[in-house]
Formats: structure tokens, sequence, C-alpha cells
């Protein structure tokens, strides 16, 4: 069996930043509407974005949802 590569706390980070602003952009949404989408604070989608917060399994269950992706598609660059 073919072990998975190991990727870092900040590499995930970096990843989820990416989608998170990529994504979002492209759905032509402000910082606002994703944080009111999700209710959250748009501070805290501001920080997501920028690879400063470590957030938990139900912070990033309440963005996919509110994005329409799946949590693997979180930490994917290409999200849609």
């Amino acid at each position: 069996m073919k072990r998975a590569k190991t990727q870092s706390e900040t590499e995930m980070r970096k990843r989820l930043a990416k989608t998170l602003r990529g994504t979002r952009t492209k759905k032509d949404w402000t910082q606002q509407e994703l944080a009111e989408r999700s209710a959250m604070p748009r501070s805290y989608i501001a920080d997501l974005e920028n690879a400063r917060r470590n957030p938990s399994l139900r912070t990033l269950l309440r963005l996919a949802n509110a994005m329409k992706l799946s949590l693997e598609d979180l930490f994917t660059e290409e999200a849609d």
C-alpha cells in the first residue's frame, strides 16, 4: 500500500486560504457576503483567507455548505 504524502498544518491552511478566496471571487461574493452565508464574522473570513487561523471541523462544514462545496473541495485549488 502506498503511503500518503505528509503535509504540514501551514501548507493545509495556505491551500484552504487559496481555495476560499478563489471560490469566493469566482462567485463574485465579498468577504461580507461569505460571512453572512456562513454565519461567521467577516474578520474571521479575512483571517482564513490569509492563512492566519486554524478552523475547526464545524467551521469547515459551514464554509463548505455556504459555498456548495464538499469538504474535500475546500482543500483543492481548483474548486468552483
